[in-house]
């Protein structure tokens, strides 16, 4: 997904947050992450902490049924042994083909994890490039000693420009 491609609307001052803050909850309402960036929202978990772990495979039955009988074993206990190595053999079958099905769900979680990042990050440039470097400036020393997320360069945005009645719809909207 590429980046968006910023406006000549640029964040100046409190006047021009309105409508950038429109363009913004547009764009990311698009891309469908409003409620991981929404600085009213609840806290979004930060999208490294959301990364998948890759699996394990899991622990195999704890040992093979041996295959050293007397050599004057009675038909019954062959039988048995046989019986338990073919238990065995299907619970490493089954130990092995729940592995591939974990490792299936990671790559589509993994996917999944990848294409919310790019849109976040996207998102966070579109941010850096429409807001002057004088507003910009502060925000991020401050982020730089917090969470960096979306989120909460958004809320010291919204902190330090939005008009009182919190999204600067208010006097548009009356």
């Amino acid at each position: 997904m590429a980046t968006p491609e910023p406006t000549t609307v640029l964040l100046k001052d409190s006047a021009s947050w309105p409508f950038w803050y429109a363009q913004l909850k547009v764009q990311a309402k698009e891309r469908g992450i409003w409620d991981e960036i929404n600085p009213e929202g609840a806290d979004a978990t930060p999208i490294h902490a959301q990364e998948p772990t890759i699996p394990t495979k899991g622990t195999p039955p704890s040992r093979a049924p041996s295959n050293d009988l007397p050599a004057d074993a009675a038909a019954a206990q062959i039988s048995n042994n046989a019986a338990a190595r073919e238990i065995y053999a299907r619970e490493i079958r089954a130990v092995d083909q729940q592995y591939i099905e974990r490792i299936q769900e990671y790559k589509l979680s993994s996917a999944n994890h990848s294409a919310k990042a790019a849109k976040l990050q996207n998102i966070s440039t579109w941010i850096n490039s429409t807001v002057s470097k004088e507003i910009m400036g502060p925000i991020m020393i401050l982020l730089s000693v917090s969470q960096p997320t979306v989120q909460n360069k958004l809320r010291l945005l919204k902190d330090d420009l939005a008009p009182i009645d919190s999204n600067g719809y208010g006097s548009y909207l009356s």
